[in-house]
C-alpha cells in the first residue's frame, strides 16, 4: 500500500514539475514576442527557474 501511495506521489510531483516548466515557457515566449530578449537570455532564465523548482520539490 505504502508503495502504491509514494508512486502516486512521485507522479504528482511529476505533474505538477511539467505543468511548471510549461508555464514558465509560454510566459517566456510572450515575454520574448513582446520585448526584444536574446534567446541566450531566454534560456538561461529557463534553466534558473528549473533548477528553482527542482530545489523546492
Amino acid at each position: 500500500m505504502s508503495g502504491i501511495e509514494m508512486f502516486l506521489f512521485v507522479l504528482v510531483q511529476i505533474l505538477l514539475q511539467l505543468f511548471i516548466d510549461i508555464l514558465i515557457i509560454l510566459f517566456l515566449k510572450r515575454l520574448k514576442s513582446g520585448s526584444k530578449v536574446p534567446p541566450t537570455m531566454a534560456s538561461a532564465a529557463l534553466k534558473n527557474n528549473k533548477r528553482v523548482a527542482g530545489t523546492r520539490v
